[in-house]
């Protein structure tokens, strides 16, 4: 398990943000995905959000040697 943290400031205001975490080995294989690492309801533009979550890879013997953040918005119905 890995802790994950950044700052976030949108740059428009969303209903709904959430962020997924993919770790990659010193080859870029894909060694790990985490889909909900962390999330938001109704964030607003230029609000500053301290961002912390877990994340965890699929193999325990392999160390990760990159790992990417992707944060984006859901539409609910």
């Amino acid at each position: 398990m890995y802790t994950v943290s950044c700052d976030l400031t949108p740059k428009i205001d969303y209903d709904y943000l959430e962020m997924q975490v993919i770790f990659y080995d010193s080859n870029n294989a894909v060694i790990g995905k985490s889909p909900l690492v962390w999330n938001i309801n109704n964030p607003t533009k230029d609000q500053l959000i301290k961002v912390s979550g877990t994340a965890t890879t699929r193999s325990s013997s392999t160390t990760p040697a990159r790992a990417a953040i992707y944060v984006g918005n859901v539409t609910l119905n």
